[in-house]
């Protein structure tokens, strides 16, 4: 066992499978010395590796993701008993975490390399360049929907930068964040260089406090991203906030017969995805009156379908788990309940493998959709986190863009048309960090990930997310280098 790993003692903080209830493991938070004596010896590795050859770093990369293959099984039956999410899924995020482990690997060296500015030619200054350099610990503040993923998104990437790691998972995902360490440590990543605090929220805000966190990353609420957002500012620390979304799924009028049965089909795996608990799931259907109808019965058969495949999330049968936490439930259901409530007009259709509706003693979340919810409600404002879609009726093009813009969220959005002149004229008007085109809205590592308004700022993936902890520092009059 290494040094890292015998330092991990367990008492407290229970991890409890939502499926059935019962304990997985129990840990204790770190001391303030323990914390002090990680912090130490996480600064130390990052020092030195920030000055390793790019080589080391692709090598370590590359064998993550040998890590990764070797051990999906094993990580993703991890992710289903902690947080519930079906298997399948599951394999698919720890397949997802590999690729982009190898992607960086094969092209972010590009991007790290020093370049000559591109404004060059017109500067009448003496020759320069302008290096990348790590800006140095990244504490990293992650939620518990995507344990594995939303860690490595953030991780990989600073790695290959020369940064190190600093994690603050969610504490009831903690056997995931160890399992993470314990694989940068197999894949040669020195020790510490990648270190899980178990830690409280309000410990992770005073850590911005301390001189050796340089940046920090969050994936979380909009309240977490103030809360963030504020500490770092006030300790001028550069920060990435990847927040809430309630994303628009546009349905035009000239989608029809078998492509509207596929835009439905996606529109309710896009609104389950992950037992409806992502940022990016698509929340909202916007829907161009003349397709409407028809689009609701093939949701409405697409939601039965779901509903006939809830259960154990770690059967391969299974589309639909249950929610992470037994509050979750009793949330969702005060949200709809203020959705409906003082409003005759408002309609709420649930679905359930036995016919009944979800109810609060459910370990599942309510499964269905809202109609003609009533403008500043709960349905068309807020982020439902369970898998219970908002449907509207837009007259035209301008209600569309009015209805797709109305909350504070900017995250992603799809647009499902065939009319590439329509599509032209409304993916500039979408307010959101991504569009997606006859797709649903998903991540991937060679495009920019983040959002805009509530969903926050920065971004993460791509040469961009790359670049948004570095240091580019300007190598100026390089006649006398």
């Amino acid at each position: 066992m290494s040094e890292a790993a015998a330092a991990i003692t367990y008492s407290l903080n229970s991890s409890v499978n939502p499926f059935d209830g019962e304990i997985l493991e129990s840990y204790s938070y770190h001391s303030e010395d323990e914390i002090e004596s990680l912090l130490i010896k996480a600064s130390a590795a990052q020092v030195k590796w920030r000055f390793s050859p790019i080589s080391e770093r692709i090598d370590c990369l590359n064998r993550l993701a040998d890590v990764l293959d070797a051990k999906q099984d094993e990580y993703a039956r991890l992710m289903t008993l902690e947080m519930g999410k079906p298997i399948v899924q599951s394999r698919i995020e720890i397949n997802k975490c590999a690729k982009t482990a190898r992607f960086f690997a094969a092209y972010g060296p590009e991007a790290l390399k020093a370049r000559t500015p591109k404004f060059e030619a017109a500067s009448i200054a003496s020759p320069s360049h302008v290096r990348v350099e790590p800006l140095g610990l990244v504490l990293a503040i992650m939620p518990w929907n995507f344990p594995f993923w939303q860690v490595l998104r953030a991780a990989i990437p600073n790695l290959l930068l020369g940064n190190g790691l600093i994690l603050k998972h969610a504490s009831n995902v903690w056997g995931s964040a160890l399992a993470i360490e314990a694989a940068c440590l197999e894949a040669g990543f020195p020790a510490y260089l990648f270190t899980t605090l178990r830690i409280s929220a309000p410990t992770a805000l005073k850590l911005l406090e301390d001189s050796r966190i340089a940046a920090a990353t969050l994936t979380g609420s909009e309240a977490a991203g103030k809360a963030i957002a504020e500490a770092a500012g006030r300790n001028l620390k550069k920060v990435v906030l990847e927040l809430g979304g309630s994303d628009p799924f546009i349905v035009l009028s000239d989608i029809k017969g078998e492509d509207l049965a596929k835009a439905a089909k996606d529109a309710v795996e896009a609104r389950c995805i992950n037992n409806g608990q992502s940022c990016l799931a698509a929340k909202r259907f916007i829907l161009e009156k003349p397709i409407a109808e028809e689009f609701i019965k093939h949701m409405t058969t697409e939601f039965e379908r779901y509903a006939n495949a809830q259960g154990d999330p770690l059967l391969d049968s299974t589309l639909l788990g249950p929610l992470a936490k037994s509050d979750f439930v009793r949330q969702a259901n005060e949200q709809l309940e203020a959705s409906i409530a003082d409003n005759s007009e408002t309609s709420l259709t649930l679905f359930s493998r036995d016919g009944d509706d979800s109810n609060e003693e459910s370990r599942f979340g309510p499964l269905g959709f809202v109609q003609h919810a009533a403008k500043g409600s709960p349905a068309r404002l807020e982020e439902f986190f369970f898998p219970v879609a908002t449907v509207l009726i837009a007259e035209d093009e301008n209600d569309v863009i009015n209805l797709a813009n109305e909350t504070q969220f900017g995250l992603g959005s799809a647009l499902y048309t065939k009319d590439i002149d329509r599509a032209k004229r409304l993916v500039p008007q979408i307010a959101a960090g991504s569009v997606a085109l006859n797709s649903i809205m998903h991540s991937a590592a060679h495009l920019p990930f983040g959002g805009i308004k509530s969903s926050g700022f920065g971004r993460e993936l791509a040469e961009e997310g790359l670049l948004e902890f570095a240091n580019l520092k300007s190598v100026i009059n390089m006649e006398t280098w």
